[in-house]
């Protein structure tokens, strides 16, 4: 996986599978979303999931009321939530492409926001099964990786004046005074330069 976290490859000992189908055993912050569901092949950079390639995508659910999230955006060779599926439920799901042809193949890659805007929602345990029908599976790999850490707000709450969302703002704004207060008026920093 990268730094970040958005994507992951998966790599196992080389096979021959027309279906490839990824098994979503948890996913962090939400129902699992996947910008792209790649498949490579030995030393190959050409992604053999691509639509464009005449493969086909499947999802065992797609969340409902979303039209940027859809099960045809699993290998529209775009990245972003804006081309993403996501699952309905956060119980077991799994997304699947099925290749025109038989093929060998060594890896997948999976991708929640390749773009970087987005960090919840990213696949953390799953396996990559493999079939030449589509009917009997064999395990190929398992993914089992930690979520990148998520953004987080924290302060004293026993230093809120009252406990609301106006008391959060209060609480900032004192912060930030206080912050500014400090500063010399003669500081790069200061906004009363001009």
């Amino acid at each position: 996986a990268d730094a970040a976290g958005a994507s992951a490859s998966i790599e196992f000992a080389a096979r021959d599978a027309r279906f490839i189908r990824l098994v979503i055993r948890r996913s962090n912050i939400g129902t699992p979303c996947l910008d792209e569901f790649e498949v490579y092949g030995p030393d190959s950079k050409e992604n053999l999931a691509l639509a464009s390639r005449g493969a086909i995508p499947r999802a065992s659910t797609v969340i409902a009321g979303y039209a940027i999230h859809a099960v045809a955006h699993l290998n529209d060779g775009l990245y972003g939530n804006e081309h993403s599926w996501i699952a309905a439920t956060e119980g077991e799901e799994w997304v699947e492409i099925e290749l025109p042809k038989p093929a060998r193949i060594d890896r997948v890659t999976i991708s929640r926001d390749r773009l970087g805007q987005f960090t919840d929602r990213q696949v953390t345990v799953a396996d990559v099964l493999v079939s030449m029908e589509g009917k009997t599976w064999q395990t190929a790999a398992t993914l089992a990786r930690n979520a990148p850490p998520s953004p987080t707000l924290t302060f004293p709450v026993s230093e809120l004046s009252n406990r609301t969302w106006s008391g959060v703002v209060e609480y900032a704004f004192l912060r930030e005074r206080d912050t500014w207060s400090r500063m010399d008026a003669t500081d790069y920093l200061s906004p009363l330069l001009n």
